[in-house]
């Protein structure tokens, strides 16, 4: 396994060389051998652009980077090369598309003889050979075939996917304010997860609640398929109260007999891509991937001893979500950011009810549910919390 230091251009040079080749390859290999046509608009450089772009993700990979690293500095690094990979992905796709468009594509008809040579010396004097003027026998073949028809069904089919659905009706802008009580039923720590740390439950200092909490969603439609959801959810508890025995706690000690003063700190700060799977009169669908922030830390103080713990990390989950229109006013409201494997797992779901007041303002209330926690060599903590939620939205 190579060290922390040369995991980051490892994890980067896999998917800026790995993606744009293979795609690159496989698709010249397809035509090659008669398996597929492309458009006639299409040319190389849009497929190369295209399979740069394709080196952007990064959700599987830091799913999967959890699982073999339980070291802190080798994680963290990991994720750095997973996301500066998908930046410059991004980056040279976008480049090698600007410059595509920039210049016209050869017609499929286009059989000149002078063309042709110049191309066999790797003289480009002219617009660039598209996947029509593939060549076969030492000229140009166009395909009429079914590999054609089939090609072009694929492209329209992925045009569709950023192109509006006509007749639907759906906010460009939403925004939502929740806030309500919230309790928790477990709430265990072990800092550090060894010998050297005591595992204990905040619940003795902090009690069950509940608490005053609330968050913040902003939500932007691009289309009718496609959107971005930001999350806010900041969530402090404070409390004294004894504790059952005595705690090993991030270097320090905190003895019985005296009240301990806690701090749980548990902020959640999310951005979610949603694409709509299904849009009915009465019923919606929602699939999608949530980079996660979390800024936690955890604080014991007794007299003038005081030990804390902060973590702040990306967790990649997944989304799902789903609305069912009971009435023309009432909905039922079903939302999940999630993922569970290796040492860890975070699950955040919500159920709610929901009345539209006009066009623009929706009130809704229910239960939501956050629960999770990891278990690594630095950290134990693990806590359920539950919310009930009452909700105000602005959609425009």
């Amino acid at each position: 396994m190579p060290s922390p230091t040369r995991l980051e251009p490892v994890c980067s040079s896999g998917s800026c060389s790995g993606k744009p080749l293979g795609i690159t390859a496989a698709v010249w290999l397809a035509l090659r051998l008669g398996v597929a046509d492309g458009p006639a608009a299409v040319t190389w450089r849009h497929l190369h652009g295209a399979a740069w772009l394709c080196g952007i993700g990064f959700t599987m990979s830091l799913f999967i980077a959890n699982l073999p690293f339980e070291s802190e500095a080798a994680l963290d690094t990991a994720k750095l090369g997973v996301l500066s990979a998908s930046l410059i992905a991004g980056i040279v796709g976008w480049m090698i598309l600007r410059s595509a468009s920039q210049e016209p594509a050869e017609p499929a008809s286009y059989r000149s003889a002078e063309r042709e040579s110049g191309y066999r010396r790797g003289v480009n004097s002219g617009p660039q050979p598209t996947f029509h003027s593939m060549k076969h026998n030492n000229d140009f073949h166009v395909s009429d075939g079914p590999h054609r028809r089939i090609a072009l069904t694929a492209l329209l089919g992925c045009l569709a996917l950023t192109s509006p659905l006509p007749g639907q009706n759906v906010p460009r802008l939403e925004v939502e304010l929740e806030a309500g009580p919230v309790w928790q039923t477990r709430n265990d720590v072990q800092i550090p997860n060894d010998q050297m740390g005591t595992r204990f439950s905040l619940i003795e200092p902090l009690g069950r609640g509940p608490v005053p909490a609330g968050r913040l969603y902003v939500s932007w439609n691009f289309n009718d398929r496609h959107a971005a959801r930001i999350l806010l959810a900041p969530l402090s508890v404070t409390g004294t109260g004894p504790v059952n025995g005595p705690i090993a706690f991030a270097g320090e000690t905190f003895s019985v007999g005296a009240d301990v003063r806690a701090t749980y700190q548990f902020n959640s700060y999310r951005l979610s891509y949603r694409y709509r799977l299904l849009h009915r009169d009465r019923l919606n669908l929602w699939a999608g991937f949530t980079a996660k922030i979390r800024d936690a830390k955890v604080e014991l103080q007794q007299g003038s001893t005081t030990a804390r713990d902060t973590d702040v990390g990306l967790v990649p989950l997944l989304h799902l979500a789903a609305g069912w229109r009971v009435s023309s006013q009432a909905h039922v409201l079903f939302d999940l950011d999630g993922l569970a494997g290796g040492p860890g797992r975070a699950f955040d779901a919500a159920l709610k009810v929901g009345f539209d007041l006009n066009d623009n303002w929706r009130v809704s209330g229910g239960y939501r549910t956050v629960e999770g926690g990891a278990d690594v060599t630095r950290v134990y903590a693990f806590a359920w919390l539950h919310y009930g939620t009452i909700s105000m939205t602005y959609r425009y």
